[in-house]
């Protein structure tokens, strides 16, 4: 916090014009876009697995596609009329 309050620091901002060109520039852009990437690629991978182990289960016949859990547990709902 204390390097904040010293003016070389300053010189450090990625948007400064200085340091706008050429490897600079370049390293900027791809950071930025291996950061908006990143969260896409873990929600991708936790849906990948999810998929991935809902097959292998309904694969070894431990579950249902048809029947959900629970299904067998629902209560008939009666109107009294």
């Amino acid at each position: 916090m204390a390097a904040s309050l010293v003016p070389q620091a300053a010189f450090a901002c990625p948007m400064c014009f200085a340091s706008s060109t050429g490897p600079v520039l370049r390293a900027f852009y791809l950071t930025a876009a291996g950061l908006t990437l990143l969260p896409l690629l873990i929600f991708g991978g936790i849906v990948a697995g999810i998929g991935y182990f809902r097959r292998r289960s309904i694969a070894s016949g431990k579950t249902s596609v048809t029947q959900g859990a629970g299904a067998a547990e629902a209560p008939s709902v009666d109107s009294g009329v």
